[in-house]
Order: C-alpha cells, then sequence, then structure tokens
C-alpha cells in the first residue's frame, strides 16, 4: 500500500485503477490522490493460486491510460 500511497501523493489529478486477484480478479477499484485514506480499507482477499492472465485480459479489454 505504501507505493500506491506514494504514487497517489506525488502527483495531482491522477487515476489509479487497482486489480486485486490471484486465480482470478476479485476486486477492481479506482482511486485518485483525494482517496488516500480509502487504502488503508482496500480489502485482498484470495489465498490461491496466482494466475496472472485474467489482469493481462483486463488489461487488453481497457488498456491503461496514458
Amino acid at each position: 500500500m505504501a507505493e500506491l500511497r506514494g504514487v497517489l501523493a506525488s502527483f495531482n489529478r491522477v487515476s489509479l485503477r487497482v486489480l486485486v486477484f490471484d486465480a482470478r480478479i476479485q476486486r477492481e477499484s479506482s482511486f485518485t490522490e483525494q482517496d488516500l485514506h480509502r487504502l488503508d480499507k482496500l480489502d485482498i482477499p484470495g489465498g490461491g493460486g496466482t494466475d496472472f492472465h485474467p489482469v493481462l485480459e483486463a488489461c487488453d479489454q481497457q488498456p491503461p491510460q496514458p
């Protein structure tokens, strides 16, 4: 979380798309610099195997914005 907090605190008008996953995407959230307080409440479930394919497919369907 410290890395996400650092990115949000360092830039104005930034939006982060966070995908929480293990074998599948568990949750997708968006954060801006005004959402720093929400990071402390971000629940990260999982515990299964890790598979990056669902994340890569999600990025193909909705590419990151420059």
